[in-house]
């Protein structure tokens, strides 16, 4: 019970400490590193894409070269690319009220670096904050460390071959597990593509061979993603006849409740 007690409160501290350079514990990097022009997941209610979350997200196009594209409306068809229905030019910030999920990436998916923040408010608040980015780039975002193991999955197909397993707490029903540089650790060989690593939160996805643009394989990047109404994730790990999967055997990552 004390050890519980410990960790509970450790996880619970951790949404608002921090150490210099850390960004305030509400704010959430995110970034398209490592993946050219794929879209990047922000947030992720559940298993599905239906239900909205109860708050409005402010999102900051912190630094790119052209306007930032966002997906939130609720989604039925997850075997195609997310619809965009917001647009925030660089430098500036846009409200998503009640999302029913988060995607970003350029506009015309185009392969050029951005980055940027999320955060969690109320309506009324987020009408009223600047519309300006900070124009200090995000940087890494507090948590306690955590490591998912990989292992081997047989019969899948070509899509993926292994998986790395991360248990979240039962209590909170909003995490935020954020990565830092070299967040996917390999045994052996060169630094692995961001764009080979996908999440995903229904462990029927890991019997079933994916589809090209299914939204349910979240792609990743240096940054973060809130998950909620859920309590275990899993990465699953593919590669080319460059990128082996059997090389992959932790995903590093931090894990905090999001406010």
């Amino acid at each position: 019970m004390r050890i519980f007690i410990l960790v509970l409160f450790i996880f619970l501290a951790s949404a608002g400490t921090g150490v210099a350079g850390d960004l305030p514990s509400h704010l959430a990097p995110f970034g398209n590193e490592g993946l050219g022009g794929l879209w990047v997941a922000l947030a992720r209610n559940g298993t599905g894409f239906e239900k909205p979350f109860g708050d409005t997200a402010r999102i900051c196009n912190v630094a790119s070269t052209v306007p930032m594209v966002i997906a939130s409306a609720p989604v039925a068809n997850t075997s195609a690319p997310p619809p965009w229905s917001v647009s925030i030019a660089p430098g500036k910030c846009g409200c998503i009220p009640h999302p029913a999920s988060l995607f970003a990436e350029n506009t015309g998916a185009t392969q050029d670096a951005f980055s940027g923040t999320y955060e969690w408010m109320s309506p009324k608040a987020c009408q009223a904050a600047p519309t300006d980015a900070s124009a200090v780039p995000p940087t890494r975002s507090v948590g306690l460390q955590q490591q998912a193991k990989c292992k081997a999955l047989p019969n899948v197909g070509d899509f993926f071959t292994a998986a790395c397993e991360a248990k979240l707490p039962l209590f909170g029903k909003r995490h935020r597990l954020c990565f830092d540089q070299n967040w996917v650790h390999v045994s052996a060989g060169n630094a692995y593509p961001t764009r080979f690593v996908q999440l995903v939160v229904d462990p029927k996805l890991l019997k079933t061979p994916g589809v090209q643009y299914d939204i349910r394989w979240s792609f990743l990047a240096k940054g973060c993603i809130d998950v909620s109404n859920v309590h275990k994730v899993w990465f699953v790990i593919h590669g080319d006849a460059n990128f082996s999967p059997k090389n992959v055997d932790r995903i590093d990552f931090t894990l905090r409740a999001a406010q």
